[in-house]
Formats: C-alpha cells, sequence, structure tokens
C-alpha cells in the first residue's frame, strides 16, 4: 500500500514536471527571438558605415518569421531606407509559419495532456503518444533553430561588411524545457505501475 501510495506521488510529480516543461518550452516559443544579427556597418551606395564601434544594429528573429531591428539611431535609419528592403523581405519570409504553428499545437497538446496527468491516473499507452508528440515537438524546434540561424546568415553579407548571428539562449531554454517533458513523460508510466505481486 506505502509503495503503491509512493508511485502514485511519484508520478503526480513527474507529470507536474512534464507541465512545467511545457511551460516553459510555450513561452519561449511565442516570446522571444531566437537568434540576433548584429551589424557594425551597413552596406549603401555611398560605401560601409564602419569606423564607430558604438554604432551597431542588432536585427532580432523569431520562431513566427518576425523581424526587429535595434541599435543606434542613424543605423536604425540607414537600415530602413529602400536599399535594404529586399534583404529585408527576404529575412521576413525566411521562415516558415506553419513550423512554428506546429511546435506551439504540439507543446500545447503536451502540456494540456501533462495537466489532466497531475489529477488522474492515465493510461501507459497515452503517455507513450504524448512521448511521441513531444518528439514531434523537439523536431520543430531543431528545424526552425537551423532555419533561422541560416536565414540570418544569408541576410547579414547583403546589408554588411561586419556582422555576427548568434542565437539566444531562449532558443536552449526551449529545447532543455522539452527534453525534460519528454523524460518526465517517459518515466511517468513506469512510477504509476503497481508492484509485481
Amino acid at each position: 500500500m506505502a509503495e503503491e501510495v509512493w508511485r502514485v506521488w511519484a508520478g503526480r510529480t513527474l507529470a507536474a514536471t512534464a507541465v512545467v516543461g511545457a511551460a516553459v518550452a510555450l513561452v519561449g516559443l511565442t516570446t522571444g527571438a531566437w537568434a540576433t544579427c548584429t551589424v557594425h556597418g551597413l552596406s549603401t551606395a555611398r560605401g560601409n558605415h564602419d569606423a564607430d564601434p558604438a554604432r551597431r544594429l542588432d536585427v532580432d528573429l523569431f520562431p513566427d518569421g518576425r523581424v526587429t531591428a535595434r541599435g543606434e539611431a542613424s543605423m536604425l535609419q540607414t537600415y530602413g531606407d529602400g536599399a535594404h528592403a529586399t534583404a529585408r523581405s527576404a529575412l521576413e519570409h525566411a521562415i516558415p509559419g506553419m513550423l512554428d504553428g506546429f511546435a506551439i499545437a504540439c507543446v500545447v497538446a503536451i502540456g494540456l495532456f501533462a495537466v489532466v496527468g497531475t489529477v488522474k491516473r492515465l493510461p501507459a499507452h497515452l503517455w507513450t503518444v504524448a512521448c511521441a508528440v513531444a518528439v514531434g515537438a523537439l523536431a520543430a524546434v531543431a528545424v526552425l533553430r537551423f532555419e533561422i540561424l541560416a536565414a540570418l546568415a544569408a541576410f547579414a553579407p547583403e546589408v554588411a561588411s561586419k556582422f555576427q548571428v548568434h542565437g539566444t539562449p531562449l532558443a536552449g531554454w526551449t529545447t532543455a524545457a522539452l527534453v525534460v517533458h519528454l523524460v518526465a513523460a517517459a518515466a511517468h508510466p513506469l512510477l504509476r505501475e503497481p508492484a509485481d505481486a
């Protein structure tokens, strides 16, 4: 009896851990940029604006394809002019929205499933299905991370002579959260199995 109670509480703890993992992943997919291109000199018809390291521009790319720019005012103005319209348009359409939508749908599904699992004992085969969906979300996130970095790497040479492309911690946290969810979901049915007679 005591062992069965322990298994129940362990299962609820794992389900709660899976909920947290899904929640963190959802935040990572919907709130921030996953990669940034830092530019120190924008290319124009009159040459490159290099020289001053303080004059920098950061172009952020989000998993849903949104693009934002931040930095020194004159750099923002130069970036926003017609000379870079083609490069900006290509970057804005580089990430397929359906990929981000698929990842979010998977994360919402596994999160809701884990919430139910915290209050109700669910069959092991349902947790197996949840694991498969989590693997799908992980695959989508991995593809998104690659596509985002590749899009910025292709965009940067079109607008600048000096640049650096790097991922943000948010992308790593999203992946880690999905791994935590997957491990918790996979372990859950093993602990919830009744003890052998």
